[in-house]
C-alpha cells in the first residue's frame, strides 16, 4: 500500500493504540500518526488530512469535539473507539462515525474500519482491510 496514505489514530492508552496499529499495519497501512491528546490532533490536522481516523473521544486533554467537526468537514471517515457510551451531546459531535465499544476483537475492529473505508473511493484500501479479517 502507498506510504502516502495517512491514517490518524487518537488513543491515549498505549496498549489499545498498539492493537489498532497492528490491525492497520496488517492491512498494509504504514503511514500511521498516533496521538494521545486533542491538541496533537488539531495541530496535525492543520497540515494534513488522513484517509481515515480511529478516535477515542476521551483523550488526556478532554473530548475531541473539534476533531470530529474537522473530520466531517473534510469528509474523512472515522471510527469512534470508546470504552463507554457517550452522552447525547458527545454522540452528536461524533455523529457520522462508525462506533466500536472497547474492548473489541481485532477482527471486529478490522470490519468496522472496512465499513468506514467503503464510504470513500479508496476501494483498494478497503480490500486490504478485508485481508486482515482473514488473517486475524
Amino acid at each position: 500500500m502507498s506510504s502516502e496514505i495517512e491514517v490518524l489514530i487518537l488513543e491515549n492508552d498505549l496498549l489499545v493504540a498498539n492493537e489498532v496499529e497492528e490491525v492497520l499495519r496488517r492491512a498494509g497501512f504504514s503511514n500511521l500518526h498516533l496521538g494521545g491528546n486533542c491538541q496533537y490532533a488539531l495541530t496535525w490536522l492543520k497540515a494534513n488530512t488522513p484517509v481515515i481516523a480511529i478516535v477515542d473521544p476521551q483523550l488526556t486533554d478532554g473530548r475531541c469535539r473539534e476533531v470530529f467537526e474537522i473530520l466531517r468537514e473534510r469528509q474523512v471517515p472515522f471510527v469512534v473507539y470508546s470504552h463507554d457510551y457517550l452522552s447525547t451531546v458527545e454522540r452528536h459531535h461524533a455523529r457520522g462515525g462508525q462506533w466500536v465499544l472497547k474492548p473489541a476483537a481485532k477482527e471486529v475492529l478490522a470490519r468496522v474500519i472496512d465499513v468506514a473505508l467503503a464510504s470513500i473511493s479508496h476501494k483498494k484500501t478497503s480490500e486490504n482491510i478485508g485481508r486482515v479479517i482473514a488473517r486475524s
